[in-house]
């Protein structure tokens, strides 16, 4: 049990050990154990076209120079003495605390031998590493350091990890020299080269090929040459190709599923279930490496082919059933490998062009290639190339950095999406699917904001005991402490709105069971449930505080308790001082509408950013209020309320003529300003929660004034803006229509209208908070570029 000691002392031990170790300095193309299985196998599948290119700019005879490889197995791990450890921990300058820690988890460690006769004796274990450390590679590489100190200067070309080597050389002599340096310097201190496992391979350039008389050792062992070999799980080929590595990675995923297919062919195991687990454990190990594939269409058929069979007869089908590939993954619920593929390719390609620019993974990626004269053929297909068409197709350009990262495809979203002609779906659903479907109060009949929320958190829409079940949940988390009231007192009632409402919740941060969870030490993998707890408690206790800043500032400043018979939506009414039946039922659709909008927005972006770090909810969603708070963002439907009683005070009524508003539309575009309410970043068509808006105000608003003026408005705008050219979306969006069904209800003060907003918008940010801590979403740390950089870009190019 030694060995499963303090995390944090393991945390510290490594970190010194691995500050202490200058092996990877000294070495030429050395990986230390920071390095991934996917760095390695990247740069050696890269070396190998970049060295072609060299040998074409010197203009040599191809056949006169070959690359060659040796990948040589140690198998040092288990023959390390313990008494090189010691010292080359002594050596180093590790203090004796440090040394004393790890001798500790090396003291008094035994195992047995179970066979089909019984079992042994325990018996001690004396020499090697403990497999599976997080400790071990570095003190692998700090005994390597020591051990090889007289070589290091030589600087031979090699890659490590582990104790696996593969040595680079221009012929079989440099190679032979290389080896035996590096057989001398180990197998003097006790460890051995593999004899049997080592291998030699020749990289082809042409098919002209240079006869040599000489052969690869190991001692008096010759070392047999192949054209292909496997190195961390990957199979490189002497002609640079992956067609080996594909057929490799195809049969894994066979041998994965017939392991698996116990479960994943019983006909009484749900469809769904089979395909998350043919997710979990199957398709990962087709997946290994492809990052890194130059790959064509004719491996992504092979690989899509593959995962259809398999898909097809865990359904039970085969082809001749004439059931289209596009069911058969929507009733397992998996989504085409191929998109897979680019989304690990993105992934590798983001995650090298974070490294240091000094790391060699780096340094591989960015090596110029040489403009030569190339012979018949077309030329191979490059990784470069397979990312920067992967980047083409998911639209990605310069013009984003500089313009808001305005369609770049950055986040994952569970609640909702936005389709541009289409509008927001929550979980799948349009805005009238969730009004027919999700349970509605009655009799009016408009969604419940807790049947929102349960299907923003669960994908699953609820029944209406259910609802009533999580309503009286929020109710019983609402109360509000003391201090978060006095907290408000202490702004000025002149504040705005916005900077109360942000104030109220980071008072409320005090009491957040993350937090306490967190300095507690909580596994990560329960980070989700304190999550839970936060986002539950802030949406229930929002209302009440977004209540008191209303009552505080445009009232009598008394309290309105909560009523337990009410649901969240018209209890929020409620507390603000209203209780007209049609006032509560908009309120219920308007938390609704505005709950979730994708991850993009100003607001649930900046939710996800602030939480990435583990910042709690409480914390994420004030970052969220003040996204929101500025104009371009939350502040539009006030614009809009203003804007029309400005029409209003320039004609002296509500009731003018095309003629006028068009007039006076005109007039507004020709100094320079935007027609409010109109428009949308994404949406090409009239925004659904606008319509949904226009239908409740036909059935209860219908002779209102100040409705009919924007129902003349959004037949006059729209041309107009068409007819400028300039215009991608000329229709109304959510904005144009909200504060003239507030105001017509009561609530005229336009500056509260973002808290309105930004209670609404907890609903989607909340659920999303929960996702991403039981999802394990890493922190959210873009690259960005210089303007300089920028200028030069375009310099290049143009």
């Amino acid at each position: 049990m030694a060995f499963f000691r303090s995390v944090s002392a393991l945390s510290r031990l490594r970190s010194r050990v691995g500050q202490q170790s200058n092996l990877a300095n000294s070495v030429r193309w050395l990986q230390t154990p920071s390095s991934s299985n996917t760095d390695l196998y990247s740069e050696l599948k890269e070396l190998v076209p970049e060295y072609q290119e060299r040998v074409k700019k010197l203009k040599k005879d191809h056949g006169s120079v070959e690359l060659g490889k040796i990948t040589v197995d140690m198998k040092a791990y288990d023959r390390v003495p313990r008494e090189i450890l010691w010292k080359a921990l002594e050596k180093k300058g590790v203090r004796v605390a440090y040394i004393r820690a790890i001798q500790d988890m090396y003291d008094r460690v035994s195992t047995s031998v179970r066979t089909q006769g019984g079992e042994s004796d325990d018996f001690p274990i004396t020499i090697g590493l403990h497999q599976g450390s997080t400790l071990s590679p570095y003190l692998f590489t700090l005994i390597l350091d020591v051990l090889t100190e007289q070589i290091q200067e030589i600087a031979p070309r090699c890659m490590l990890f582990a104790d696996d080597i593969v040595l680079l050389g221009e012929s079989r002599e440099e190679l032979n020299e290389r080896l035996e340096t590096w057989r001398r310097a180990l197998e003097t201190h006790g460890f051995r080269l593999s004899r049997s496992k080592s291998e030699y391979m020749e990289c082809k350039f042409n098919k002209r090929r240079r006869v040599s008389n000489s052969e690869v050792k190991i001692g008096d062992h010759i070392i047999p040459q192949v054209t292909r070999f496997k190195y961390l799980g990957s199979v490189i080929q002497d002609d640079g190709e992956i067609e080996g590595d594909v057929n490799h990675r195809i049969q894994a995923g066979w041998m994965k599923w017939r392991k698996a297919s116990g479960v994943l062919c019983d006909a009484k195991v749900p469809i769904k279930l089979k395909g998350k687990f043919y997710r979990t454990a199957v398709r990962p190990a087709i997946l290994y490496g492809t990052e890194c594939w130059a790959v064509k269409s004719q491996h992504e058929n092979k690989v899509g082919v593959a995962e259809m069979r398999m898909l097809r007869w865990m359904c039970g089908k085969t082809r001749q059933d004439k059931i289209r590939n596009e069911a058969i993954r929507e009733r397992v619920g998996v989504a085409p490998i191929v998109e897979k593929m680019v989304e690990n390719r993105l992934r590798w390609f983001g995650h090298v062009e974070r490294r240091p620019v000094d790391s060699v993974v780096r340094r591989v990626d960015q090596m110029e290639r040489r403009q030569t004269i190339r012979g018949r053929g077309r030329p191979k297909k490059t990784i470069r190339e397979v990312i920067k068409k992967d980047l083409e197709i998911n639209g990605l350009d310069r013009s984003m950095v500089l313009g808001g990262m305005r369609g770049m495809t950055a986040l994952v979203w569970l609640g909702s999406a936005v389709d541009p002609d289409e509008g927001i779906r929550f979980r799948g659903m349009s805005i009238p699917e969730c009004q027919k479907k999700l349970p509605g109060a009655f009799p009016g009949g408009e969604p419940l904001p807790e049947a929102v929320l349960w299907l923003l958190l669960t994908g699953k829409i609820p029944s209406k005991a259910q609802v009533d079940s999580l309503s009286k949940e929020l109710r019983s988390r609402a109360t509000i402490p003391d201090y978060a009231y006095k907290a408000i007192d202490a702004l000025p009632v002149s504040a705005h709105p916005m900077t109360q409402f942000t104030t109220g919740v980071m008072a409320l941060q005090v009491q957040s069971e993350f937090q306490k969870a967190y300095e507690g030490g909580i596994a990560k993998a329960r980070y989700w449930e304190p999550t839970y707890e936060d986002t539950m408690n802030l949406i229930a206790r929002l209302p009440a505080i977004a209540a008191y800043i209303y009552r505080r500032k445009y009232k009598d400043g008394k309290i309105i308790p909560l009523d337990d018979s009410l649901d969240y939506g018209a209890n929020y009414a409620h507390m603000l001082g209203f209780d007209d039946p049609e006032m509560l039922e908009f309120m219920r659709l308007y938390i609704s509408i505005h709950s979730d909008h994708e991850g993009g927005n100003v607001s649930s972006h900046t939710a996800h950013l602030v939480a990435s770090p583990l910042s709690d909810p409480y914390l994420a969603f004030a970052a969220a209020l003040n996204g929101l708070a500025g104009p371009l963002h939350g502040l539009a439907n006030q614009e809009v309320l203003r804007w029309i009683r400005s029409i209003v005070a320039e004609f002296g009524t509500p009731n003018i003529s095309t003629e006028q508003l068009a007039d006076y539309i005109n007039k507004t575009l020709s100094r320079g300003q935007v027609v409010p309410g109109y428009g949308h970043g994404v949406l090409r068509q009239t925004d659904p929660r606008y319509t949904c808006q226009r239908e409740f105000a036909l059935k209860h608003l219908p002779n209102d004034p100040y409705f009919q003026l924007v129902s003349k408005i959004k037949e006059v705008v729209p041309p107009i803006l068409t007819k400028l050219g300039k215009v991608k979306n000329p229709w109304p969006n959510v904005d144009a229509h909200s504060g003239v069904l507030l105001n017509y209800y009561g609530l005229t003060e336009e500056n509260y209208y973002t808290v309105l907003f930004g209670v609404s918008r907890s609903f989607g940010v909340g659920p999303q908070l929960i996702w991403d801590r039981a999802l394990g979403m890493p922190l959210e740390r873009p690259k960005s570029v210089t303007l300089e950089k920028l200028e030069q870009l375009v310099a290049k190019s143009s």
